[in-house]
């Protein structure tokens, strides 16, 4: 069996993991430009092979239809994947569990029926697990709240909903487990920690060999199930919370989604996993468990990030917000926190370094003022230029090209989403149609625009960016700059078709730029592709 790395993965957090199945000669990588490749980066065939991919839940399907397409085996089945993320209709834990749409939840007679079940208070979550938490039964009765705003918005969203529970805790706090699945055993087991060490009570133990003896042909082979302890009418339960797909699921201290523990008891507590192995003279033997999980509001276009912006702004969408902390206060609340009747400086926390202006104020603009609005002015500094590898010897460098730039000597930060395809490369480079320099300028952002630009959010793209790499970016590729606004073939690249297309869609101009080793930044003149974008985005 091979693990298959999707690299939109945060790979950082899966070095040690990747190091161990390169070390086993069982990893393999894929991105859609170079498709699936070695350690080393040489295209490997995969036909015939049995493939389990670490990837996100959004993008399994696509990652698996790539390795079918290709003659891979996958480990794990679209219904496979489906049964663990549907998990309450194979397994009813001892508490009860059902799912929902959002529809569902905004039905007086099913939401009569759930407060009867579970009273006053309820736990929710999406099943895609971007939004977690207790909330009172009254959110899905009020129509004016936030929170059932954002329902309507997310009508065909799958939500699991379970009572709340008194949970057991220890010195460590809550009581919850985490157990890795492979060929119907469990392979290992931890609690929620990445530096704590401590051992596994017997009684834990064997409710999880036992979960995984009898759910052996119901559920697949391979899986996570978190396990936890709660006390219900004076006694003690071992449950589970939550089963989770293998291909996504991260690991804690003495987990391995590849090797499995000789010692699921950690009677030797040092013998933490490969993933941890590194980190062992960092561990205490006192400390807090992780226990809390925010909801993933960054995450665009999901349950969280709608009730975000509607807390918020009151609309849909929260790509503006993601640094506004929100509670269960502003989920009940009928009005947003931010009014736009009227022009207001956000302060205090909520201080995001822009205004918010009247209809009034809006209307004094021209139409010249509002084609490339710069409202997000603390993004300024976030991509202060683009440039080459042969011209960048310093400073916050990251590379957008496909192959994070290992051909030109480049082994920093990569963020290959903004490369071209592999297919427009190879036109661009063979010019089969014999296309005059302009004519293939404009195929290429023609093409690229519509590959990687049309739906692209500028904005979320800016917050991602200082997310993953911090401020002062400087976006790279090879193509040396040119030194005239003149369009040539020569000297086109990508990286200035992005530049152009953040401005207009931000007001943010970024420049082309050169380097040096003391961080002296020289300018350099570059064409102007604003119209050819602007064509595109009529």
């Amino acid at each position: 069996m091979l693990y298959c790395y999707d690299e939109r993965l945060p790979l950082e957090s899966f070095k040690r993991e990747i190091q161990l199945a390169v070390e086993k000669n069982i990893a393999v990588f894929y991105n859609e430009e170079t498709g699936f490749v070695d350690s080393l980066g040489k295209r490997i065939d995969i036909k015939g092979k049995r493939i389990m991919p670490r990837t996100f839940v959004s993008t399994i399907n696509q990652i698996n239809e790539v390795i079918l397409s290709n003659g891979g085996l996958l480990v794990l089945s679209h219904e496979d994947d489906e049964k663990i993320l549907n998990w309450p209709k194979y397994y009813r834990p001892k508490r009860k569990a059902f799912i929902f749409k959002g529809k569902d939840l905004t039905n007086e007679e099913i939401v009569n029926n759930i407060r009867k079940i579970f009273g006053d208070r309820i736990f929710i979550k999406t099943k895609e697990k971007n939004f977690n938490g207790i909330i009172p039964t009254s959110l899905l009765e009020d129509k004016e709240c936030n929170f059932y705003k954002a329902l309507l918005c997310s009508l065909d969203t799958d939500f699991i909903v379970s009572g709340v529970v008194d949970l057991v805790k220890d010195e460590y706090g809550i009581k919850e487990y985490r157990c890795i699945v492979m060929d119907n055993e469990v392979a290992n087991i931890s609690r929620f920690t990445e530096n704590v060490l401590h051992t596994i009570d017997q009684e834990v133990l064997d409710k999880a060999k036992e979960l995984v003896s009898n759910l052996k042909g119901i559920m697949p082979t391979c899986y996570v199930v978190d396990l936890f302890q709660y006390e219900v009418d004076g006694r003690k339960e071992i449950d589970v919370v939550e089963f989770n797909p293998f291909h996504s699921s991260g690991v804690y201290l003495y987990n391995s989604a590849i090797e499995k523990g000789e010692d699921l008891l950690h009677k030797d507590m040092n013998k933490v996993s490969y993933e941890y192995s590194d980190k062992i003279l960092e561990c205490v033997l006192n400390g807090q468990m992780i226990n809390e999980r925010s909801p993933l509001y960054k995450v665009h276009d999901t349950f969280a990030n709608k009730l975000l912006g509607i807390c918020v702004c009151g609309v849909d969408g929260g790509g503006l917000f993601t640094d506004v902390k929100i509670t269960e206060d502003n989920y009940a609340a009928h009005n947003p926190i931010l009014s736009f009747g009227k022009s207001s400086k956000i302060t205090g926390e909520f201080d995001l370094g822009f205004e918010i202006l009247s209809d009034a104020d809006l209307k004094s603009f021209s139409e010249e003022s509002m084609e490339a609005p710069n409202i997000i002015s603390t993004s300024q500094d976030i991509i202060i230029g683009t440039s080459c590898y042969q011209n960048a010897h310093s400073g916050n460098l990251v590379s957008i090209t496909g192959d994070g730039g290992n051909a030109w000597g480049f082994y920093g930060p990569a963020y290959k989403k903004l490369a071209p395809s592999w297919k427009l490369y190879e036109y661009w480079r063979d010019n089969p149609d014999g296309l005059t320099d302009i004519e293939l300028i404009e195929h290429y952002i023609k093409e690229y625009f519509y590959h990687r630009l049309e739906k692209l959010n500028t904005k979320e793209l800016l917050y991602e960016f200082k997310e993953r790499f911090g401020k002062e970016i400087i976006l790279l590729c090879h193509e040396l700059p040119s030194e005239s606004d003149i369009m040539s073939k020569e000297h086109f690249c990508h990286r200035r078709v992005d530049a152009d297309f953040i401005e207009l869609t931000t007001g943010i101009v970024i420049p082309e730029i050169s380097i040096d080793e003391n961080g002296d930044i020289k300018y350099h003149k570059q064409p102007d592709y604003k119209p050819m974008l602007k064509k595109l985005m009529k």
